[in-house]
């Protein structure tokens, strides 16, 4: 068969990825810029901020066969880090229960070990699906792709409802239960050392907006010099400033994380910040995908399972034996 996949982070690209290996010819298209999806990384002269997912773990049989053969041929990388919870004024150790994987060396190597020999297509912003007795055809801004057989959704719900809504309106209907928390970030790149001796925290007493901290230059494969941190909002916070300006975000939440660990504002030698509407799962579908037989389009993601990078996987597995399976 002959099949598109709208979105090209951890879901589509293991879709594409199981589908092109047992003999479909597989169209990936992104509208971003280039591979990541959640583990998109951002770069600043030579350093490498993982402003989205900060490391992702592998439970399923399934998916650590995947990423025990990614670090294999040196696509991930088992981050090795001293993490806890950080209070108002102290940090707590807790040591992780399982393996703490990264991209190598960045975060989006994870996603571009997955799309090796694919055929993926960056900057195309999907409009419109058209449906003719030939198959399916999928309208960019400036281009039409297809025909295709089958057309399978990896987009968070709301993007994808849009799509399905005209061919399967309950089947868009169905993705209303799905829904999404936003998270404020700050990429922190300092002049000297902090001398903090933790790694990675999830931070506790979220009322001064902080979720998550995390030394990037910690991690394998990255620029240890100069020290360069990733902070996380917490989730009310975003809710709370997500119009705000991004600079202004972001210096906000370095106040908030030299103030709990003592460290000097004066470290700061460049900020920038990002904002990440559809940062993490809330409230996911509940079942591994949703198929329409007779219209041959699907939608898979961590929308439908959970917010883990796992989950995405996971939904895009299930989704693919149905669509290798059908007639």
């Amino acid at each position: 068969m002959n099949i598109a996949i709208v979105g090209a982070g951890i879901a589509g690209s293991s879709a594409g990825r199981s589908l092109v290996d047992q003999g479909h010819t597989v169209t990936l298209l992104d509208k971003g810029r280039g591979a990541g999806g959640r583990c998109s990384s951002r770069l600043r002269d030579d350093l490498s901020f993982d402003y989205g997912a900060q490391y992702f773990t592998a439970r399923d049989p399934r998916f650590n066969d995947v990423i025990r053969s990614l670090a294999q041929q040196g696509f991930v990388s088992n981050w090795e880090c001293r993490s806890g919870v950080l209070g108002t004024s102290d940090f707590h150790d807790i040591r992780p229960s399982v393996a703490r994987w990264v991209g190598f060396p960045t975060m989006n190597r994870l996603v571009k070990g997955l799309q090796q020999g694919l055929d993926v297509h960056y900057g195309q912003t999907i409009t419109e699906l058209q449906k003719s007795p030939q198959g399916w055809s999928l309208l960019a801004s400036e281009q039409t792709f297809g025909p295709f057989d089958s057309v399978l959704l990896t987009a968070p719900a709301p993007q994808a409802q849009t799509l399905l809504q005209p061919h399967v309106p309950e089947m868009a209907e169905q993705l209303n239960a799905v829904a999404y928390e936003p998270c404020l970030v700050a990429m922190a790149q300092l002049h000297q050392p902090s001398g903090l001796a933790f790694d990675a925290a999830t931070v506790k007493d979220i009322e001064d907006g902080l979720g998550f901290v995390g030394r990037d230059s910690s991690k394998p494969g990255r620029a240890h010099t100069p020290e360069h941190w990733v902070l996380h909002s917490s989730v009310p916070w975003a809710q709370q400033h997500l119009e705000d300006p991004v600079s202004q975000v972001a210096s906000k939440l370095w106040q908030a994380f030299c103030k709990r660990t003592r460290i000097s504002t004066d470290l700061l030698d460049q900020l920038s910040g990002h904002r990440w509407r559809y940062a993490r799962v809330s409230a996911p579908l509940g079942r591994p995908y949703l198929w329409d037989a007779r219209q041959r389009l699907g939608w898979a993601g961590d929308g439908a399972m959970g917010p883990r990078l796992e989950s995405a996987f996971v939904s895009a597995i299930s989704l693919i034996q149905v669509i290798d399976a059908a007639p």
